[in-house]
């Protein structure tokens, strides 16, 4: 399966045996974390109009912290990033 992004969609166990064997080649999950954010940060500025609102919704989960890395790197004087913490997705929908 693939997604939007044309690459592959992996389950949530492929990610935690990928992100181990990255690990143990030397490369930090912060390093991980940070180079996810700042991919999803890009993508966001390429694609949406930088008068637009942003919202980007961060749980307690490992992906929270990429959705930090996300808004930090999104954020400028310009532009108009929010953040939520400890979303329930339920109540967004």
């Amino acid at each position: 399966m693939t997604s939007s992004l044309d690459g592959p969609i992996l389950s949530v166990k492929d990610v935690v045996a990928l992100e181990k064997r990255l690990e143990a080649s030397g490369i930090p999950l912060r390093e991980l974390m940070n180079r996810a954010g700042r991919f999803v940060a890009e993508w966001i500025r390429d694609r949406v109009d930088a008068s637009k609102p942003v919202l980007i919704l961060c749980g307690t989960g490992n992906n929270g912290g990429d959705g930090w890395v996300i808004a930090e790197t999104s954020s400028s004087p310009e532009s108009r990033v929010r953040t939520g913490y400890n979303c329930v997705a339920a109540a967004v929908i």
